[in-house]
This record gives C-alpha cells, sequence and structure tokens, in this order.
C-alpha cells in the first residue's frame, strides 16, 4: 500500500513540475522493459549451472 501512496505522490509531483503524461508513459514503459530483461538475466544466471547438468547430462544420453 506505501509502494502505491509513494508512486501516486511521485506521478502527481511530475506532472507539478511540468513533466507530459506522456513523458512519464514514456518512461514507466522503458523502466518495465529494463527491469523484465534484468530479472531474465537474474534468472538465468541463477539457473546456468542446472542449464549446463541438462545439457551435458542430454549429450551423454
Amino acid at each position: 500500500m506505501l509502494e502505491l501512496l509513494f508512486v501516486i505522490g511521485f506521478f502527481v509531483m511530475l506532472m507539478v513540475t511540468g513533466v507530459s503524461l506522456l513523458g512519464i508513459i514514456a518512461a514507466l514503459v522503458v523502466a518495465t522493459a529494463i527491469m523484465f530483461l534484468g530479472g531474465m538475466l537474474a534468472l538465468m544466471i541463477k539457473l546456468l549451472p542446472w542449464l549446463l547438468l541438462a545439457i551435458a547430462g542430454g549429450v551423454g544420453y
């Protein structure tokens, strides 16, 4: 709940300082894409040992 209030307050402050709604939406889209790619990269690094084991096991089979 507190996070939602922070986001709403941040949005209002950006609007007050003159940042357009389109700029805010564009920044939100870019940030979401970066977070998604970062999460995918972290997940890939986390699963890398298991992926290598699966590949090594598949080659020997």
